[in-house]
């Protein structure tokens, strides 16, 4: 059962929600099982027009099933992401596939329409594990809420049919559309200006912010939308939903860095990015963490594409989060930092 104000909010919508989600049938990520896929492409077209006007290439997806049987999917690709798109950071930038939603039914990717799919961004083994990381960030936050995005594990076979590139195996992921998250839960995606994240309901606000704090995120904001979005219920009320945690401490790529405008000098450590509040703001949110505890620490025991360097760093990062939760006068540390941080009037965050 889902936590917070998720109780009367699912309630109101529960009329909208079940008949979207029947209509579409299972969904990509309703499986937990990795896809295994081939993606046909020109490859150094990919890479070589990285600018967010760039057009959609014509590419083959191929994916693999039980018994040898397989499905072929005309699509088309173009490269996606912000940080990802500069070729000083990734190699490999994230992919937005563009299927035709006529020819999906009855398969995998049925409802679908553009989506988006995390690369393993440089050809080196350590960044397998970010990807592993990042998507178990994901997956953490679906233990939370319904108000998340899904994800879903691929391997995937990069084939270019130029022939430049050498054909390689990585491990990436697939994730959620806005559209689809929207169905799923019965709300529409906002885009109603706001000036501050009061605006949204709070107990979704103390959610985001302890969760961002567990990962040891910092590269978000509500009210500019920096890797949140934002979902209006039919009342008006409005929850964030965070996404691309590849900057998070629980990730730690060698690209990820805070903000210089932050009394923080490394990823790993951690930083309450929220407003000025008493401990009692995070309760709810602390209790819901804490129902989540042994979930969270047996996915990351459980996840095998993970190096076991990793998955022990990965454990240890998450259990010094819950030993600041459990102690109210760590977690008030954090708290009293953020506070005297964001009330110094020369602090040009907010």
């Amino acid at each position: 059962m889902k936590p917070f104000f998720l109780h009367n909010l699912i309630f109101g919508v529960f009329a909208i929600a079940i008949p979207l989600q029947e209509c579409h049938g299972q969904t990509l990520f309703d499986e937990t099982k990795p896809l295994e896929i081939t993606l046909s492409m020109d490859i150094q077209h990919l890479l070589g027009d990285t600018s967010s006007a760039t057009d959609y290439i014509p590419a083959i997806l191929i994916e693999y099933k039980d018994q040898g049987k397989k499905s072929e999917y005309a699509i088309k690709v173009k490269a996606a992401g912000n940080t990802r798109l500069n070729e000083n950071v990734c190699e490999f930038p994230p992919i937005r596939i563009n299927f035709k939603k006529s020819e999906l039914e009855n398969t995998s990717f049925a409802g679908q329409d553009k989506i988006k799919l995390i690369t393993h961004c440089r050809d080196l083994d350590d960044f397998e594990n970010y990807v592993m990381l990042e998507y178990l960030a994901y997956k953490s936050y679906n233990f939370f809420t319904d108000f998340s995005y899904q994800v879903r594990l691929a391997k995937i076979t990069y084939r270019d049919i130029s022939g430049n590139f050498p054909e390689t195996t990585k491990t990436g992921f697939f994730v959620e559309s806005d559209e689809q998250m929207s169905a799923r839960v019965g709300v529409k995606i906002s885009d109603k200006k706001i000036w501050s994240a009061d605006s949204c309901k709070q107990e979704a606000v103390a959610l985001l912010t302890l969760f961002e704090f567990m990962i040891g995120n910092t590269d978000w904001w509500i009210h500019t939308r920096h890797n949140v979005d934002i979902v209006e219920f039919p009342n008006g009320d409005l929850i964030p939903l965070p996404y691309d945690f590849d900057y998070a401490g629980l990730v730690e790529t060698p690209y990820s860095v805070p903000s210089k405008l932050l009394p923080i000098t490394m990823v790993r450590q951690r930083f309450l990015k929220g407003d000025c509040r008493e401990i009692e703001y995070y309760q709810d949110a602390i209790n819901t963490c804490k129902a989540h505890k042994a979930d969270i620490l047996n996915l990351i025991e459980g996840t095998t594409q993970l190096d076991r360097k990793s998955q022990k760093t990965a454990i240890n990062y998450i259990e010094d989060f819950y030993k600041i939760i459990d102690s109210p006068e760590q977690f008030q540390k954090f708290i009293k930092t953020s506070c005297e941080y964001f009330s110094n009037p020369e602090t040009q965050l907010k």
